[in-house]
């Protein structure tokens, strides 16, 4: 049991190897362009979004001749509604080309829908695992490259045109806190969260490591399956590893402190100023999909892509109907996870919520939520399948 997951991910010839490469995929592309297009990043962002419809034709084959019946629980409901309107604000999007925002907005779909074909399939078993498990090792791989990279200016890892360290951040904050529950029947993924996390400290994403200790934190108080010895070693291993770092943090936070960049976290405070002025221009729906950086000026020298608030980035993006779907969203989720509590997925699905909540109060995606409309339509199936008589 601890490396059938592993085992059948890495069997082609069985159902486990789409789902393993899938996850490696949603974690793995934000390197895509750094690797391959750095000269021409439009082509970087076409090739992941032509991977993500591939892998909806790839779902609907494995899923071909034994699917269940099409889910009705409400959070694929919300999160069907979500996407349909994010796509009907395309009519009213502020944006230099809707022909790429409707690009970006198909790949959002393709993700999701790639999770929900495969998880709908009656043959296949422990898929969800091995979506995870594949997500873990993609995003343990970026995080190789970014410690191959020069070091940035400010003592970071990454590189600040192609792989952000908050975006490279936010994916492996998300690998460790699923790979910490997948490393009980899998210590090769236990090891790789080891590392992720490590790497996670590394490159200073501030809203990212909050959360994620937030979220660790609160995932070790529910899950009772952990020993007391485990869960010692996790808070050990997070205690060194600071630590160890602290003369990294310290010269970190003397660079942070003489510096004036507008994204600093205090000088998101301008940012929250000027995002909130325009989207009371446009209050009841939005600036649409796709708009922030077509209609918030240059800040001096740093360009920005969202409002780094998930809030104020719905209200600004959807207006107040799209702000109140994005809660009701959250809430159906939520309420969704209190209904199947004694479900062995619950407690990392909180512990995702908990980190997103976190992290949205100092940054937000461009054009997902910081729950990954994708994973939680992973959950929301794997929880709810967890209770369906087996076929």
């Amino acid at each position: 049991m601890a490396t059938s997951a592993i085992h059948g991910a890495l069997n082609p010839t069985k159902a486990g190897f789409v789902p393993f490469v899938l996850g490696f995929f949603l974690s793995a592309r934000i390197a895509i362009t750094l690797v391959a297009f750095q000269s021409k990043p439009g082509a970087g962002t076409a090739t992941s979004i032509g991977v993500s419809l591939f892998f909806v034709f790839l779902a609907w084959i494995v899923s071909s001749d034994s699917r269940r019946a099409p889910s009705t629980e409400r959070p694929i409901v919300w999160i069907c509604a979500y996407l349909v309107m994010l796509g009907a604000s395309l009519f009213w999007s502020v944006t230099e080309s809707v022909i790429v925002a409707f690009a970006y907005w198909l790949g959002l779909v393709s993700d999701c829908l790639a999770v929900y074909l495969l998880m709908i399939s009656k043959s296949a078993s422990g898929l969800c695992d091995q979506v995870l498990t594949g997500f873990v090792g993609g995003a343990a791989l970026v995080g190789l490259i970014a410690w191959c990279l020069p070091t940035l200016s400010d003592l970071r890892i990454g590189d600040e045109d192609f792989l952000h360290p908050n975006a490279l951040g936010y994916t492996l904050a998300i690998a460790t806190i699923v790979g910490m529950h997948l490393a009980r029947r899998s210590p090769i993924v236990g090891i790789l969260s080891i590392f992720c996390g490590v790497t996670l400290l590394r490159t200073i994403s501030k809203a990212c490591i909050a959360g994620c200790l937030v979220a660790v934190a609160f995932y070790l108080l529910r899950a009772s399956h952990l020993s007391r010895k485990i869960k010692a070693g996790i808070y050990a291993i997070t205690a060194i590893s600071i630590v160890l770092g602290w003369s990294l943090v310290e010269a970190y936070i003397d660079i942070y402190d003489r510096s004036s960049h507008i994204e600093t976290l205090t000088g998101r405070t301008l940012i929250w100023s000027i995002a909130w002025e325009e989207a009371l221009k446009t209050p009841w729906l939005g600036h649409g999909f796709y708009s922030f950086r077509f209609i918030i000026p240059v800040l001096g020298d740093f360009f920005p892509w969202q409002a780094h608030n998930e809030l104020l980035q719905q209200f600004f993006s959807y207006g107040a109907i799209g702000l109140g779907m994005f809660v009701l969203l959250y809430s159906s989720f939520c309420r969704f996870l209190h209904q199947h509590r004694q479900s062995e997925w619950v407690a990392v699905a909180a512990a995702l919520m908990v980190f997103v909540i976190v992290r949205g109060v100092a940054d937000a995606e461009r054009f997902d939520v910081n729950f990954p409309l994708w994973l939680m339509t992973l959950l929301t199936l794997v929880i709810s399948k967890q209770r369906l008589p087996s076929p």
